[in-house]
């Protein structure tokens, strides 16, 4: 990983900040179905799943692990589409009591588990979900909020990167989405332990004679 410029601290990189989110949107969740924020947006999730719908070397049984999942929307909508091995994980318990919610309301059958992937514990210690390897492990604004650690952001990029990468089986695929790093930033911060496979085409806006997008998709893969 090279070294780079960190972020500026904020509340979306605490625990605390999720904790809080999750409570308001289970109880919007209870009151009138709202699964709450799709974070980057549907385009976005889209875009992603297309992408997997897609791809000759994503089957409709390939282990499918989402980290931070989140209010689960993105694994909900893949069961949909008749995906049948998917595991979300989400340190906010709160985020996984609502996955759980929207996935029984859309009668789906998709795994969630209150856990830290990031966690220091090992071998039996760990849940169930984090001992396996996946196929694929995707990731939409969790390396984002990682990387906006109030505390040591480094560090925590450094965690997260050793593992994800006892995540993903062996030629297996990491789907990852941010809106705060590049696509050619997320090549330097996760090769040469992952090799960039492929960037998922996003929309683009032109400013002051630079063109961009408001976000990256970079799918890479864990060499042999």
């Amino acid at each position: 990983m090279e070294a780079t410029e960190e972020l500026v601290g904020s509340e979306l990189g605490t625990k605390e900040f999720w904790d809080a989110t999750y409570s308001l949107e289970i109880d919007n969740f209870k009151s009138h179905k709202d699964v709450g924020e799709v974070w980057f947006g549907e385009d976005c999730m889209d875009r992603v799943i297309r992408y997997i719908e897609n791809s000759s070397e994503i089957a409709k049984t390939s282990s499918i692990l989402d980290i931070g999942c989140g209010n689960g929307i993105f694994l909900v909508e893949m069961a949909c589409a008749g995906y049948t091995n998917l595991t979300g994980v989400d340190y906010a318990e709160g985020a996984i009591q609502l996955a759980r919610m929207v996935a029984q309301d859309k009668k789906v059958d998709v795994t969630f588990q209150a856990a830290n992937f990031m966690s220091d514990l090992s071998g039996t210690e760990l849940p169930a979900c984090l001992q396996l390897q996946y196929d694929v492990c995707h990731d939409k604004g969790t390396y984002d909020a990682i990387s906006l650690s109030p505390e040591r952001p480094r560090e925590q990029r450094l965690r997260y990167l050793d593992s994800v990468r006892r995540l993903v089986r062996p030629g297996g695929l990491l789907l990852l989405t941010s809106c705060n790093w590049t696509a050619d930033e997320l090549v330097a911060h996760f090769c040469p332990a992952f090799s960039r496979h492929h960037t998922v085409p996003a929309p683009s806006f032109s400013f002051g004679g630079y063109t961009g997008s408001v976000v990256s998709t970079v799918v890479f893969r864990r060499p042999d």
